[in-house]
């Protein structure tokens, strides 16, 4: 992995803007992987880190362009509001719809662009305002209709088994 230094360094997740002065910081910040013996495990450790995890349908997509200002310079900002309809909830949801901001996902390290009427496999960092803002995770992802890839499946049905027994996993 190659690694950045610079004395200043700016990324924004959504409209959350991040200075790192004169860290020496990785090059593929955003990317984030697990080391686990197999992919159920990963499954199982994102939805024990997550703060709520649910299969969503964005209904509602919005395009907003904002400014940020630090110290004496000015950055414009991109963000997708992004509203969802939640269908399977797996934890942590309490409300059926959920709104999220998300950034350009162009080096910003957000999710970026959704698109109304897809459904997504929702892992959410964050959780507020009674359960109806979200801040998305890193196994965030569309899933393609009918024909899921069998990954896809999978993962939905271990998420299912995991979240109908009482644990720690899912409180």
């Amino acid at each position: 992995m190659r690694r950045i230094t610079n004395a200043r360094f700016l990324f924004t997740v959504g409209l959350t803007i991040l200075v790192c002065a004169g860290q020496t910081i990785p090059a593929q910040a955003c990317s984030l992987t697990s080391k686990c013996e197999t992919e159920s495990a990963c499954v199982e450790a994102a939805l024990k880190d997550s703060s709520a995890v649910f299969v969503g349908r964005a209904v509602e997509v919005v395009l907003q362009h904002n400014e940020v200002k630090v110290n004496s310079r000015t950055y414009p900002v991109i963000n997708y509001h992004v509203r969802f309809a939640v269908n399977e909830p797996f934890k942590g949801m309490t409300s059926p719809y959920v709104v999220s901001d998300n950034g350009s996902g162009d080096g910003d390290c957000s999710y970026g662009k959704m698109e109304v009427g897809q459904d997504y496999l929702i892992y959410a960092n964050s959780v507020s305002k009674g359960s109806t803002y979200i801040t998305l995770g890193f196994r965030t992802r569309p899933l393609e209709g009918p024909g899921l890839p069998a990954s896809d499946l999978d993962e939905l049905a271990l998420l299912r088994r995991l979240a109908s027994q009482p644990s720690r996993h899912h409180n």
